[in-house]
């Protein structure tokens, strides 16, 4: 499963807000390298001013791993994907499937967000501007439990779905987005995970520090081959160990 990172994103989080306003590097390549550690192959970065989101990018570039542009602004979509540091893209909708053809350009991975389209018309837009399907992530789009309990329920259903329907094209989920004002949040986005994973997800939008060792051991089934292998895995599991007990 691929992992990106979601906690380099001012609306989300307190410390990346002052960390941004402050324009504090290290403070963001902290923030970065954590969740780089735990399993995460990209980082999504998310701000609210063009500003704010050029310094982002290029703050959290220097940690040397992929980024995925978070933006609704189709013109701060455009001035980011300038970035060579930008690889993935967050996301495409209704009301913007005519980027499809600017990502084709650049060579970015997508996000197609069915919030307000159908994977139909996502998957015409993709093909009709030249878009590699291959390179494409169908989202469901996560609504909170705490809304309707039914909502888990939703999302597993229309995830399988969209298997059912477009075997051939990948799947993400933001999965913070489902446990969103409940308690227990670690555990409810874990046991969705594990559901969602079972019927194939692709890849998820999370904090692969807050899951602990169930994120970084799906590291290992990184798509690409270049996830840990399991010595690496037992060898930093008791790194880390050694870490938390004060040991040398």
């Amino acid at each position: 499963m691929l992992v990106i990172g979601e906690r380099l994103n001012i609306f989300a989080s307190k410390r990346v807000r002052a960390a941004v306003e402050s324009r504090d590097g290290a403070a963001v390549l902290a923030i970065a390298r954590a969740q780089l550690d735990a399993g995460a192959r990209y980082l999504d970065v998310h701000a609210q001013s063009r500003e704010e989101m050029e310094w982002l990018l290029e703050t959290a570039g220097k940690a040397g791993a992929p980024l995925c542009l978070d933006s609704p602004d189709p013109e701060m979509i455009r001035r980011g994907l300038e970035f060579p540091s930008v690889g993935f893209l967050n996301s495409i909708g209704a009301d913007r499937l005519d980027l499809f053809k600017t990502a084709a350009e650049r060579k970015v991975k997508v996000v197609g967000m069915l919030h307000d389209t159908t994977a139909d018309e996502v998957v015409r837009a993709a093909g009709a501007a030249g878009f590699p399907l291959e390179d494409l992530y169908l989202d469901p789009a996560v609504m909170p439990v705490s809304v309707d309990a039914a909502n888990a329920r939703k999302l597993l259903e229309d995830h399988r779905e969209l298997k059912r329907r477009f075997p051939l094209i990948k799947t993400i989920v933001g999965i913070s987005n489902a446990a969103h004002g409940m308690p227990r949040k670690a555990e409810l986005r874990a046991v969705l995970l594990v559901s969602l994973l079972n019927d194939g997800l692709d890849a998820a939008i999370m904090d692969p520090s807050e899951l602990g060792w169930f994120a970084r051991a799906q590291a290992i089934l990184r798509d690409d081959g270049s996830g840990m292998s399991t010595v690496e895995y037992v060898r930093a599991f008791r790194r880390e160990e050694a870490a938390r007990k004060g040991a040398p």
